[in-house]
């Protein structure tokens, strides 16, 4: 493998479907058919029946399965396409002949655009190597390359992220790189040698920056269009020039909503309302939301509760490490103020229990609650994921379903958010640290939600409490340099805008994933970015500030 070491770079041959279409056909009572498409050609079949509970589980290709479940009242299939890292939530569509459709976008895009493909092999010795994929295309977060293989001259390894398989024929002075779905062949490049950068993305079509309203589309969210006089139009082209020129840089969306109506929508380097975008740590606070669920549905009293009443029997020798930790709440992991030393940045040392020391561990839970205690639980907060890690650990323990089912039937099937993908933990379970796909439009709705104190469209999903324990100070960041107040898994901030000072809640994501809750003004607002390696991830506090909350605050 060492003639091998280094880039490579080849276009695949033609811009492929990156979508594939599932069809689920009942042939008796029990039993059901599942057949793949991709391009109108049906490349798998596979028979299953239901179990008692009428849920099931089918195989897509190696690595790949759906887990779903039957609704015989209302005729409906739903469920998850199931890899290593991901989870694919899909409603299927019901022609009323006992045939059920749904569409699959592995990678979250209909197709590569541009097609180029570049391939890293490094530590290639005898059999033994490494394999990363990269692509023009910038607007899913890439692969996450594994299982690595070798058999005489092929090479082959895993996007651990969608399971789609690649397989590279080695050849002189080239190689030949396919990707798979199972065996069957979805597009082929030739690659040849490559040395220098490889490119930071492609240059998609700039937005239009004169305003537009909003689409009217079958989401649940009301839209209007902005009066003349209501909103300075010209700060907010301006805006938009800015981030067309990248002087506002890797901006994927902005959204803004007034007195509960969508009235600004824009999108920029080929993102649209339709695709998925890696919402990061922006997540934490759907995820405190899902605590909150727990108590609406009295599966837990309060968050004054110890901790270590919801942590499975396996992990309980952890607490006995230090006395402090018996005294950990659930009020103090929300707020991130457990004394665990699971802190993300900020410190002069490795933490114990930071993200990347944890994630590098075969049991995320067991790395966490094995670090010791550096402050008393209570007495200091310090952001780390491993705090919403727990929280997700914590639900999972008392709700009456699998987690997956239970998050989309309490909180995303009332909000009408059917298009998003969950990331695991290394027990397939999913991950309340970050990371989960969501559209923009769904993200905007999670804020209208807390934004009207709970409810959405006239019903309630969350408490009233909820919401103002969530938004509620209880303290500062000590390991965040501007020492935001935080609340539970939501951050505060404020704002100058003239002689005003605008208080806003917050979640955040990293590379510039937030909203923006403002109360005083009735306004929620969504921006997503790509800024994860350039340090710029604080931009869209810079774009609200300078840009969209003078526009409005007249």
């Amino acid at each position: 493998m060492k003639d091998y070491n280094g880039g490579w770079h080849g276009q695949f041959a033609e811009n492929h479907s990156l979508v594939f279409s599932l069809v689920i056909e009942q042939e008796a009572k029990e039993q059901f058919l599942l057949k793949v498409f991709h391009q109108k050609k049906e490349i798998n079949r596979q028979s299953f029946s239901l179990d008692s509970d009428q849920n099931f589980q089918v195989p897509i290709a190696d690595g790949i399965q759906f887990a779903g479940r039957y609704k015989a009242s209302e005729k409906a299939i739903d469920g998850f396409i199931q890899t290593m890292v991901f989870q694919y939530y899909l409603s299927f569509s019901n022609n009323k002949k006992g045939r059920f459709v749904a569409d699959w976008k592995p990678w979250t895009v209909d197709q590569l655009e541009p097609t180029s493909v570049y391939l890293v092999i490094d530590n290639g010795e005898k059999d033994q190597y490494e394999a990363y994929p990269f692509f023009d295309e910038a607007r899913f977060t890439g692969t996450f390359a594994g299982d690595f293989q070798k058999n005489k001259e092929e090479i082959l390894f895993i996007d651990g992220k969608s399971g789609l398989s690649f397989k590279g024929l080695l050849m002189d002075k080239k190689i030949k790189l396919s990707l798979l779905l199972g065996e069957y062949l979805i597009m082929e490049a030739n690659l040849e040698s490559f040395e220098g950068n490889i490119p930071q993305g492609h240059d998609y079509a700039p937005a239009i920056s004169r305003y537009e309203k909003p689409q009217k589309r079958s989401d649940g969210l009301s839209v209007r269009s902005l009066k003349n006089g209501e909103v300075n139009k010209a700060l907010l082209e301006a805006m938009v020039d800015s981030i067309t020129a990248k002087k506002l840089t890797y901006t994927h969306s902005i959204l803004v909503a007034k007195n509960n109506q969508l009235v600004y929508e824009k999108y920029f380097y080929g993102y649209h309302p339709e695709m998925p975008h890696d919402m990061r740590s922006a997540q934490k606070s759907i995820s405190s939301a899902m605590l909150g669920i727990t108590i609406r549905d009295g599966l837990i009293r309060d968050t004054r509760q110890p901790l270590y009443h919801f942590i499975p029997d396996r992990y309980q020798y952890t607490k006995k490490e230090d006395v402090q930790k018996d005294k950990i709440t659930l009020h103090d992991v929300l707020s991130m103020s457990s004394g665990l030393d699971a802190i993300d940045y900020g410190l002069d040392r490795q933490s114990a229990a930071s993200e990347g020391a944890y994630q590098s561990t075969p049991d995320w839970t067991k790395t966490i609650l094995e670090a010791p205690m550096v402050n008393p639980p209570g007495k200091e907060a310090n952001y780390g994921s491993g705090n919403p890690h727990l929280i997700g650990v914590v639900v999972n323990q008392v709700i009456p379903q699998p987690l997956n089912f239970y998050m989309n039937d309490q909180l995303f099937k009332p909000l009408g958010v059917k298009n998003y993908v969950l990331q695991n933990d290394r027990s397939g379970t999913p991950y309340f640290g970050g990371g989960m796909y969501l559209t923009s439009r769904s993200f905007l709705k999670f804020g209208l939600l807390y934004s009207n104190n709970g409810v959405w469209n006239e019903k309630r999903i969350l408490p009233k409490t909820w919401i103002d324990q969530s938004f509620q100070k209880h303290g500062f960041l000590a390991n965040d340099s501007d020492k935001n107040e935080y609340g539970y898994f939501w951050w505060h901030d404020t704002y100058e805008v003239g002689d005003k000072k605008v208080a806003s809640i917050e979640a955040r994501g990293a590379g510039g994933q937030y909203i923006f809750v403002i109360p005083a003004f009735d306004m929620v607002i969504v921006i997503t970015s790509g800024n994860y390696r350039n340090g710029r991830f604080w931009q869209p506090e810079l774009i609200v500030e300078d840009y969209i909350l003078p526009a409005f605050i007249r």
